[in-house]
């Protein structure tokens, strides 16, 4: 591969093993400091998991709307941290619906994407991070799984405000959206585009059943993120299921546990590449935004299989040799 480094942002060794704790390390501290005591949030799963813990570290009281194919682990991570928990029959915006219709009544504050600049501030860390730990020298490209997209937003507020203050030089990275082929709202907006001033809508729905951060409809405020990538020079790009597997398991043979939107940014490198679209010997940055072990039965399909003795052993596994 014809390129002068590929860098992983692992963000799964942060607290809750998504890229989530930031956001709500930020957002939970300026509500704290408000003296809010009630929240709420929707969420495909691990922003529930990172409001639930923050808030309980805060002393708030937490309430999470996911998904009702939310995967297992994750939902139970928000109960695990005394957040009451629920299940929602639909997409993120219909349990985002719920929290706005019960705001009045409940006097919840909600905290969904983009609702308050704390999380969109908290997210800049990535950005700044990135600098730092590249020696204030910024990579030519970055890949950033999207679903909500308030990743995007911060990475963007980072670079130009480090490079506002001179501690960055030159163009920001060319950032680069990736989705999955079944949910690809900012794909779509980026290909629509005729002119600054046309709006195309977003979708209610998606064609894909993969319960995942990328599996966003209708983000919030996807016009700002297609704006973001159109100023940074760079793209959306959409990758199959069926590529997000083949890439967990490229990524899991070379050590890295990669959850499906951090695999989706390793096979939307692979497509970049085929397709010619590094210019020579660029600096590329992969957003890995959680934990593979979050995402079972997903990320282990097939069953372990039980043995009682070496006989049962060869049984199951008829290729092993001895030696």
């Amino acid at each position: 591969m014809s390129l002068r480094g590929v860098y992983s942002k692992r963000e799964e060794i942060n607290p809750t093993g998504s890229f989530k704790a930031r956001g709500f390390s930020a957002a939970v501290t300026l509500l704290h400091e408000r003296g809010v005591r009630k929240v709420a949030v929707n969420s495909n799963g691990n922003a529930a998991a990172a409001l639930a813990a923050y808030a309980a570290r805060a002393g708030m009281e937490a309430y999470v709307f996911v998904p009702k194919d939310c995967p297992g682990l994750i939902a139970m991570e928000s109960v695990h941290y005394g957040a009451h928990t629920y299940l929602v029959d639909g997409y993120i915006q219909d349990a985002g619906r719920v929290v706005e219709d019960g705001a009045a009544e409940q006097g919840w504050v909600h905290v969904g994407t983009l609702r308050e600049p704390g999380r969109a501030e908290g997210k800049k860390t990535m950005g700044l991070e990135v600098a730092e730990q590249l020696e204030w020298t910024l990579p030519d490209v970055i890949l950033y799984p999207t679903g909500g997209g308030s990743g995007i937003i911060g990475l963007w507020r980072a670079f130009e405000q480090l490079r506002q203050l001179g501690w960055v030089q030159g163009e920001l990275p060319r950032l680069i959206a990736v989705q999955e082929s079944g949910c690809q709202p900012i794909v779509d907006l980026m290909r629509a585009y005729g002119s600054d001033n046309e709006r195309p809508a977003l979708a209610d729905a998606a064609a894909t059943a993969a319960p995942t951060g990328l599996r966003v409809p209708a983000p919030p405020d996807g016009h700002l993120i297609a704006s973001i990538l159109r100023r940074t020079g760079g793209d959306a790009i959409s990758v199959t299921q069926e590529d997000i597997r083949g890439a967990a398991k490229e990524l899991a043979a070379a050590g890295l546990t990669a959850s499906p939107e951090g695999a989706a940014v390793w096979a939307g490198l692979l497509q970049l590449h085929d397709s010619g679209y590094f210019r020579g010997n660029e600096t590329v940055v992969l957003f890995n935004t959680s934990h593979a072990v979050k995402y079972w039965p997903w990320s282990m399909p097939e069953p372990i299989p039980v043995v009682r003795s070496y006989a049962d052993f060869k049984a199951v596994h008829p290729q092993a040799k001895g030696g």
